[in-house]
């Protein structure tokens, strides 16, 4: 089975990433595997235009840690699926955070 993601990034008012959405889909049928939502400390407490729907931390797959800890688990969520596509609405955010990311050579975004 082959899995492609779909990342959204939200930012705070000063432009730093405060949160990382990912959602993971079979290619073929385009139906969700698994979903994660990763909000960033400290950056998470500047606030942002989405910053209430951060209060979600504590349900199932959210996670609070730091960027780099945050990027890691992406990173291995990544690998676990082998992923080798990458959807993104703000692409070029995104590749800017996965610059970071050691699965990221070879995938398209």
């Amino acid at each position: 089975m082959e899995y492609f993601a779909v990342i959204d990034t939200e930012t705070t008012w000063s432009n730093e990433v405060m949160s990382i959405g990912v959602v993971i889909a079979e290619k073929n049928n385009m139906l969700p595997v698994h979903a994660e939502c990763y909000i960033i400390d400290p950056a998470y407490k500047e606030g942002g235009m989405y910053s209430s729907v951060l209060g979600l931390h504590g349900r199932k797959n959210t996670y609070l840690d730091t960027r780099r800890k945050c990027l890691g688990a992406v990173d291995r969520l990544l690998k676990k699926y082998k992923v080798k596509r990458i959807l993104a609405y703000n692409a070029s955010l995104t590749r800017i955070i996965c610059r970071n990311w050691a699965v990221i050579s070879g995938v398209i975004l």
